[in-house]
């Protein structure tokens, strides 16, 4: 009696006397054909959570407040809007070709290619790394640059650097760290991605919630941009300001950026379990969730937040002196104090608020004398 084995079926094709065949199961051999199959991942896990991490990102965090201060609250919400229209045609498209056939592994590569051909495909293949590889040294350095700002101003003891070596140190092990994520496997890499985005939705709950606590009032004035909620702020961040020559179109390509990642769940279509609903489902409800947290971030920055704060009272009250006594400071103006009308004087010494990146500096708040709690 002879054998022969057939991998593919995971069985044995025993020949006997007279050339009888009889197929007898090999169960080793299936296990190891079953156990090699990889994990498929639905579209919450394998689409939604990567989409949502790769649109929140560092310009959530530090630009969201620029683009106030630069645009206003109208604009802002007007750009916010576009990008999302933007992001939600390119949705569309993709979505078209991930309906219309069955969707291999690949990710953005084979849906292009399969639509325009390998040439094409490979090519904007190219390019989607490339970008992708820039897009994770944005981030990181924005890490670096918070990071090291925390802890400059808790007095955290750190090695003898420069500011710039701290932000290059800090990002070297934050760019090891995450290639060692990325090299643990799929499995262990979707559940940190859970855990990364509990601690972004925290952080998110977090900031909504502190701008409806109440500032101590100690009588007296730091000026470094929070007023709480006010409608006096929020008519005076309404309308655009731009400054540093910069313009709807500029303020709108910084912003645009932060809408992309759109892509993040289609890149992994050869681990999805049912990718033609995947990800065109969580894909949708990942933008749609992120452009109404950055609506509602970009509200609540341009209710709170003044443009322009000078930082600390000493420098304020100095300007004021001088302004008063040379007239030599040009400044059309200021805090109005009988009328309680928060305006702020929009010279080059008033280093905080929102066109200064006021979310960088997330500890600073505005508070004011008891006198002026009630004014608008």
């Amino acid at each position: 009696m002879s054998f022969q084995v057939s991998g593919d079926e995971a069985n044995i094709v025993a020949i006997g006397e007279g050339g009888e065949r009889k197929r007898r199961c090999w169960p080793c051999q299936r296990n190891k054909v079953n156990n090699a199959e990889p994990k498929k991942l639905g579209w919450i896990q394998g689409v939604l959570i990567r989409c949502l991490l790769n649109i929140w990102g560092v310009m959530l965090f530090i630009r969201l407040s620029w683009v106030v201060g630069q645009a206003g609250i109208g604009f802002s919400s007007v750009i916010i809007i576009l990008s999302t229209v933007v992001t939600v045609v390119t949705t569309l498209s993709m979505s078209a070709i991930c309906t219309n056939g069955e969707v291999k592994g690949g990710g953005a590569y084979y849906l292009i290619s399969r639509s325009l051909g390998p040439e094409f495909g490979g090519a904007i293949g190219i390019i989607f790394s490339l970008a992708n590889a820039v897009a994770v040294g944005l981030y990181v350095v924005g890490f670096a640059e918070t990071l090291t700002e925390l802890l400059v101003r808790h007095d955290v003891p750190i090695p003898g650097l420069s500011e710039i070596n701290h932000i290059r140190m800090f990002g070297f092990f934050t760019a090891i760290l995450l290639l060692g994520i990325a090299l643990i496997g799929l499995d262990w890499e979707s559940k940190i991605q859970i855990v990364l985005l509990v601690v972004l939705v925290v952080a998110l709950i977090d900031a909504v919630i502190g701008s409806f606590i109440p500032r101590s009032c100690d009588h007296t004035v730091t000026l470094q941009g929070f007023t709480h909620y006010r409608w006096g702020t929020f008519v005076e961040n309404f309308s655009p300001d731009y400054h540093d020559n910069q313009n709807f179109f500029s303020v709108f390509s910084v912003f645009f950026p932060a809408a992309t990642g759109i892509l993040a769940g289609a890149n992994i279509s050869g681990n999805l379990k049912d990718p033609q609903t995947a990800i065109p489902k969580g894909t949708f409800t990942a933008i749609f969730i992120s452009s109404a947290v950055y609506l509602v971030i970009a509200w609540m920055i341009g209710f709170t937040v003044v443009r322009f704060a000078p930082g600390t009272p000493t420098l304020y009250f100095d300007k004021i002196v001088e302004t008063a006594a040379t007239s030599s400071f040009q400044c059309s103006s200021g805090l109005d104090e009988s009328s309680s009308n928060f305006t702020y004087c929009t010279s080059s010494f008033f280093d905080l608020g929102t066109v200064n990146g006021f979310m960088q500096n997330c500890t600073d708040c505005l508070s004011v004398p008891c006198d002026y709690q009630d004014g608008i």
